[in-house]
């Protein structure tokens, strides 16, 4: 269930509230990720088959003048897991002309893991739930990277009309030891 409110706030500003509850129900664990217990014995991860999530977001649109505008956003995020998740974002888009605009952004992105979460070889093989996979322990992420959008607003073919072509470059870096450079190319038609 996902709901959204959006305001008005005068001719600049612009604030949503988008409230979020997700139920699963099935194999939520990964049968291919092994756990190493404390005795050197080994299994797969064991997760419960059900989970709630919810999350809230809030989101701040700021038209700071004729080519600036600030896009801001608030997430945070709970489950039944044990996962406590706060992330803050911004994108700004600056009008170099009519049809090209430059995108810098930021993420950062903080995570308390989930109580079924150990490192290798810290698990009991008594306990019922367990699970290694760092995606579900503690870390912070941060995101930074640049786009370039291209807008021409032209009819290519009779109703067919090219809206902008995106070019994203971002860096995402966490805490875990994970690093990656992303390249994204996105059509609007």
């Amino acid at each position: 269930l996902s709901l959204g409110y959006t305001q008005i706030l005068n001719k600049r500003n612009t604030i949503g509230f988008f409230p979020e509850v997700t139920y699963q129900q099935g194999l939520l664990a990964t049968p291919f990720h092994r756990i190493y217990f404390n005795n050197d014995s080994l299994a797969v991860e064991q997760l419960p088959n059900e989970r709630l999530k919810t999350s809230v977001n809030l989101k701040l649109n700021s038209f700071i003048s004729g080519n600036l505008i600030l896009k801001n956003s608030l997430n945070a995020y709970a489950d039944d897991f044990g996962i406590l998740g706060l992330a803050i974002a911004n994108e700004t888009a600056i009008k170099i002309r009519p049809q090209f605009t430059l995108l810098p952004n930021a993420r950062w992105y903080l995570q308390k893991g989930s109580k079924y979460f150990a490192p290798y070889k810290t698990h009991a093989p008594t306990e019922t739930y367990f699970t290694s996979d760092y995606d579900l322990s503690d870390f912070t992420t941060y995101n930074m990277g640049i786009g370039f959008k291209y807008s021409p607003f032209k009819y290519l073919y009779k109703r067919w009309m090219f809206d902008a072509i995106i070019f994203r470059y971002s860096y995402m870096h966490r805490s875990t030891g994970l690093d990656a450079h992303i390249l994204t190319v996105s059509f609007a038609t």
